[in-house]
């Protein structure tokens, strides 16, 4: 039996004791942790890959979607509260360029991906008459036109990522229920509100109102969330920005994951009764537990890297 059990948010812990009702031990929260380095790098505006992204139009105000292209992810939500959004007639909409950009994990051996990219398009295009374009992976030979209101992005590289987090207005996270959720946690590093699902991971990440806002999966409040961030001053925006970066770096550095990770140690080595000085760093803790432990929290770290 495990001498503990550790999961990447209290949503999870939540599940896990609702699967697994007969266990009356409760898991411990170890929340993974972002490589700040990897952000805090500068993108290089003259990359062709770049270069592609940028607007015509430097008014242009971009809301931005990182998902796979899966029907699980409701990517649907974005585009019907962006549709929704461009019939309203409020100031702050009328005279503006906005644009939609769905960016995301796609394999064209992967048949949902393939099939869900073409419902999208469908359901921005049929549905609601608007513009779109998608460029695929590593695409560069391609404009995107000026008038493109919804743009597609298949898999997207790091430096792509870097530029359009750094441009966008805001994230749409649109999962319901996600155990954890690392892309609003790498969008607040990066200074860019987030609104999300007022659901899983996201409610532990993400500050309603402060970094960003949670709502409910409906279009007509997420169209009213994206006209407010509109409504609010650059100045306003940069402020929310600011905060959820600060949040990221106190509650979802490497120093705060090995901290955690230590306490927890430091709880299985005192529950042997037994002392740090007697047994080494890892006091009494069965070997096998500090290996299954530190193996599980670095599976955490490597897969959210990647």
């Amino acid at each position: 039996m495990a001498d503990t059990i550790v999961v990447n948010s209290k949503f999870t812990a939540h599940i896990f004791q609702q699967s697994f009702q007969r266990l009356r031990q409760i898991p411990e929260v170890l929340y993974p942790s972002i490589q700040f380095d990897k952000f805090d790098r500068p993108v290089d505006l003259s990359l062709p890959e770049v270069q592609v992204l940028k607007a015509a139009d430097d008014s242009t105000v971009s809301f931005l979607s990182i998902n796979r292209y899966e029907r699980k992810k409701d990517i649907n939500l974005a585009i019907h509260a962006f549709a929704r959004l461009l019939k309203g007639n409020a100031s702050s909409i009328k005279d503006r360029k906005l644009r939609l950009i769905i960016a995301g994990g796609y394999d064209t051996r992967v048949s949902e991906n393939v099939e869900h990219h073409q419902e999208l398009v469908q359901l921005a295009e049929i549905t609601y008459g608007l513009k779109t374009f998608t460029l695929s992976s590593g695409q560069t030979d391609k404009a995107v036109p000026g008038d493109t209101q919804v743009l597609f992005l298949q898999s997207i590289s790091d430096v792509q990522k870097l530029f359009l987090l750094q441009t966008a207005r805001a994230l749409l996270y649109t999962p319901t229920n996600e155990h954890f959720g690392i892309v609003p946690v790498e969008s607040m590093y990066m200074k860019c509100p987030v609104v999300a699902v007022n659901s899983g991971g996201p409610t532990e990440s993400v500050l309603h109102g402060k970094t960003g806002y949670l709502c409910e999966p409906e279009e007509a409040i997420w169209a009213e969330t994206l006209k407010t961030l509109l409504e609010k001053s650059n100045q306003e925006v940069e402020e929310m920005g600011q905060a959820g970066h600060d949040r990221v770096v106190g509650l979802f550095s490497l120093k705060a994951f090995v901290s955690k990770l230590n306490g927890i140690l430091v709880q299985l080595q005192q529950g042997n009764g037994s002392s740090l000085e007697s047994y080494g760093m890892f006091g009494a803790v069965h070997p096998i537990a500090i290996i299954s432990i530190i193996a599980l929290a670095l599976s955490i770290m490597i897969f959210y890297a990647k």
